[in-house]
């Protein structure tokens, strides 16, 4: 009985860790697929809906590659801030903190690439289709650079 029990327990446990967390997983799997893998058109489907995937499906090769730039950044944090939701519809408010390269004026003389840490605050809409959450839209609250090293 006893290990019947310890069994149940394990079980549930597991379910309820891996259980799908909504519009937070479906936002949170945007970033992470930004950061580790190249987006296809085919993607776009699994996370966007209503005119967002309409004019994501518009883009062309060249553009999908300026998407796919970020591949190569190093993403260093990614925190909801403040979630306001019901049962159809969620306003997600997140900060994403990466490091990339900049081109910066160093001083009279030219440029150089420069470390960058970049903060973005950004507030992103989803809304329930089908049973799933899809991103309508995502919207720019601030960003911030912090130049690390101007000369490399």
């Amino acid at each position: 009985m006893r290990n019947l029990l310890i069994v149940i327990i394990t079980f549930v446990s597991f379910v309820s860790c891996t259980k799908n967390k909504g519009s937070e997983s479906v936002l949170k799997s945007y970033i992470e697929n930004r950061f580790s893998q190249k987006i296809e058109k085919s993607d776009f489907t699994d996370f966007f809906g209503g005119e967002l995937l309409e004019e994501m499906n518009t883009l062309d090769n060249e553009a999908i590659g300026k998407l796919n730039q970020v591949k190569g950044q190093k993403k260093k944090s990614f925190k909801i801030n403040f979630r306001r939701c019901d049962n159809e519809k969620c306003f997600l408010t997140y900060t994403l903190v990466f490091d990339t390269t900049a081109k910066a004026e160093v001083n009279s003389s030219g440029t150089n690439e420069a470390d960058v840490r970049v903060k973005v605050k950004k507030i992103a809409e989803l809304r329930k289709v089908e049973e799933k959450w899809k991103i309508f839209g995502i919207s720019d609250i601030k960003t911030h650079y912090d130049y690390k090293t101007l000369n490399k």
